[in-house]
């Protein structure tokens, strides 16, 4: 499939300039369009590689958007992205690999409600380092996409865990739902070992479940299953901190049940070795049509 538009997320990782590279030089694409944070944390660290960038393909479009502010991160793509002067996108190549969560979400939202064709594409990192990331923001969640809570019944948060248990702590303890489920990845690329690092015990009445981010609707199963067994007892939250990959189906699966509520958590600090290598071969391509579309 030829594609119109690119569009991606800087990041100080290696996977961000080398899958732009590939992606740019394999598709002969009329707009490049890169996201990302205005903060000055964010941009010291990969300003060498969008540097590059500007170097090589001097036509690119940046966009900076505000850090921790859905809000404003909201009026900044319908403002400068998807108004109708500028929603010639044609099909669009989405890579997530670096892409933060709650741009994922809006830029999904905009899509779908623009009717736009668009194909996501993740790279995997051949590992993630210990340490990720420090000082876990507050929770908070998705404009468009929060659910609709009914005051008798508790909340049950479902969490696909990723590298850092940090932030699943906080939002036990920013939300204190009555259940917790964590869907652990089974398939994973770090130096950490998560079956023995991460210690849960002090989260009361969770359970742990195995799912895959790369097996194709298999955290969109699983969650099918909890929502068919719980949804009539509880106000249900839902949050990726697992591949990206799971956050596609985390959307996906909140479209179609409406009154579930997603959540994003992001981190105040990134680590700079947050990961090493990447896997130009395999990419993975979730279509538009993926989920029904």
């Amino acid at each position: 499939m030829s594609y119109n538009t690119y569009i991606t997320f800087t990041s100080w990782e290696e996977r961000f300039l080398k899958s732009f590279e590939k992606d740019t030089s394999e598709n002969n694409f009329e707009k490049i369009i890169l996201l990302s944070f205005d903060n000055a944390h964010h941009k010291e660290k990969q300003q060498v590689f969008i540097n590059e960038i500007q170097v090589s393909k001097p036509s690119v479009e940046i966009i900076y958007l505000t850090f921790s502010d859905d809000i404003k991160i909201w009026k900044q793509l319908k403002n400068e992205l998807f108004t109708n002067e500028s929603n010639n996108f044609g099909k669009v190549l989405l890579n997530i690999s670096t892409m933060p969560r709650n741009i994922i979400y809006y830029l999904l939202h905009f899509l779908d409600s623009e009717n736009i064709q668009y194909t996501s594409i993740y790279y995997k990192a051949l590992v993630h380092s210990e340490r990720l990331t420090e000082n876990p923001l507050k929770p908070s969640l998705i404009l468009q996409h929060s659910g609709i809570f009914e005051l008798e019944k508790p909340t049950l948060l479902i969490a696909c865990v990723g590298y850092d248990e940090k932030r699943v702590f906080q939002l036990y303890n920013h939300f204190e739902p009555k259940e917790v489920i964590l869907l652990m990845e089974t398939e994973h690329k770090s130096k950490v070992n998560l079956d023995t690092k991460f210690d849960f015990s002090l989260i009361p009445n969770h359970i742990v479940e195995d799912i895959s981010s790369f097996i194709p609707h298999d955290i969109y199963k699983k969650l099918e299953i909890i929502y068919n067994q719980k949804a009539s007892s509880y106000n249900i939250l839902l949050c990726s901190l697992g591949p990206k990959l799971s956050t596609m189906e985390f959307f996906k699966f909140q479209k179609v049940h409406i009154e579930c509520g997603l959540i994003y958590i992001g981190s105040k600090d990134y680590c700079k070795d947050y990961s090493s290598g990447i896997d130009l071969d395999n990419p993975i391509l979730v279509p538009y049509n993926y989920f029904g579309n």
